[in-house]
């Protein structure tokens, strides 16, 4: 690797990588060549596209709860807004972490999202309810504070008076048929 970088061969050496990355029989081996492949195009050869396709292999094909290609893919997707993949790879952190408190935060992360970026006040009500009803169904996940009630119950208030607007605009709109 050195000399790579004293002769600024770069892409020669990535190319032949992904050569042969394939060819790795030790799945460990190949998740952590194409972790490093990644790391190049991103960080050497300015190209995250290309490296976020090794991201999408180790999750895809080699292991799903990879956290360090799937909170690279997070970075990604957050950084291109594409919010539709950012939500999926947010579920499969969810899925990947064993900390309760960690998996609290993804899933207020994506309730997030589907308030405030997708205006999706229902969605993001749903998204809360999954997790309430979750720790319900786990004895040993720390209950729920009164900050996530409070969360919860605002947005169910709010979808609500949407929901309200709504049919009162849908009721004006037949008056003036």
């Amino acid at each position: 690797l050195r000399m790579s970088e004293k002769l600024d061969l770069w892409n020669e050496l990535v190319n032949a990588f992904e050569l042969g990355v394939d060819k790795i029989e030790d799945i460990e081996e190949r998740v952590q060549t194409h972790l490093v492949l990644a790391q190049l195009h991103r960080d050497r050869l300015n190209d995250p596209d290309r490296g976020m396709r090794h991201h999408r292999r180790v999750v895809d094909q080699l292991d799903p709860k990879n956290l360090e290609a799937i909170c690279a893919l997070e970075d990604y997707y957050r950084a291109h807004e594409q919010l539709n993949e950012l939500i999926a790879i947010l579920f499969q952190k969810e899925n990947a972490l064993t900390d309760e408190i960690e998996k609290k935060t993804v899933f207020n992360q994506i309730a997030s999202i589907y308030e405030e970026q997708l205006s999706d006040h229902g969605q993001a009500i749903t998204i809360l309810m999954q997790y309430l009803h979750r720790l319900e169904n786990q004895a040993d996940a720390p209950a729920p504070g009164q900050a996530d009630l409070d969360q919860a119950k605002a947005l169910a208030d709010e979808a609500d008076q949407q929901v309200a607007l709504l049919a009162e605009t849908v009721d004006q709109a037949q008056n003036e048929l």
